[in-house]
């Protein structure tokens, strides 16, 4: 699997701290702000992907019918 194929949810805590679950990988991380989320999600995507020599992707973020996704794309 390619990191461009995975697709997260983003689900916001009781205390206010944003968790990004991926759909399709076990890949999970959680912040207090969106944009430290997302740089969060990009080390959990290295990390999980580091033996298959992955590189160069960028996470998208995108808001669909208000509730939070985020798609990696290459």
């Amino acid at each position: 699997m390619k990191p461009k194929d995975l697709e997260f949810r983003i689900t916001e805590e009781d205390d206010g701290s944003l968790v990004a679950s991926c759909v399709n990988k076990d890949i999970f991380t959680q912040e207090s702000d969106l944009e430290d989320l997302k740089n969060n999600m990009e080390d959990a995507i290295r990390v999980h992907f580091s033996d298959s020599g992955m590189k160069g992707f960028h996470v998208h973020l995108d808001i669909i019918e208000s509730q939070q996704e985020i798609l990696v794309a290459a």
